[in-house]
């Protein structure tokens, strides 16, 4: 081991580094990961994905990525966590989506009085009312809520497509909206047109202001 240390400059992980490995063997106690030169890793149920689904489809012989929790615990293994890693990751790529600017499709899990509750990249968000586009926008007269929160659970299961307006990994916020898509588009178009030029439009209201 010193001689490989010295020859290849290998460095021991450290406690909340992201590692890749190759899947040795899958059980309800422990999933047990080929990190390479850093060693045989661990995982334990209580480190699993929180989708039973994820945690089903994992294979010997696949590649995962998981959390060093410590680099060794009483068996000689290096624990993981696939969980801690998941987040990490997905923070990640939705603070990328808020710098780019980039539109994600969601799907509405629920809904309450203020909006819809989205899913991205496993991390659970908020669609507020005042952030979906003139199509979703429920038009209940009065402002009542009760008809507001029916309204919106026709949106249900269905699918948005989203820019991340807001988030805080450490509060756990994600705010996203769906209204930013639609204002980016209007102003393409406004960039189109020039003083004085003549258009055609249909009126789509009448309100007396």
């Amino acid at each position: 081991m010193k001689d490989l240390l010295v020859r290849d400059e290998f460095q021991l992980p450290k406690a909340g580094q992201i590692l890749t490995g190759i899947i040795i063997s899958v059980s309800k106690g422990s999933i047990l990961v080929d990190l390479g030169p850093a060693g045989i890793g661990i995982v334990y149920p209580g480190q699993f994905f929180d989708n039973p689904d994820r945690v089903r489809a994992l294979k010997p012989g696949q590649e995962i990525t998981a959390m060093l929790l410590e680099l060794e615990n009483d068996e000689g293994y290096r624990e993981l966590s696939l969980k801690a890693a998941q987040l990490t990751t997905a923070w990640q790529r939705i603070k990328e989506l808020k710098e780019k600017g980039g539109v994600i499709s969601t799907v509405i899990l629920n809904i309450n009085k203020g909006g819809l509750i989205i899913q991205v990249e496993g991390i659970q968000g908020f669609l507020p009312l005042s952030q979906l586009s003139t199509e979703h926008y429920p038009k209940v007269e009065g402002g009542d809520t009760t008809k507001i929160v029916q309204a919106l659970q026709k949106f249900k299961g269905q699918e948005f497509r989203v820019k991340v307006l807001d988030f805080s990994e450490a509060e756990g916020k994600l705010i996203v909206s769906e209204r930013a898509i639609q204002e980016e588009v209007a102003q393409e178009e406004l960039a189109k047109l020039s003083i004085g030029q003549t258009i055609q439009g249909t009126v789509t209201e009448v309100t007396d202001f």
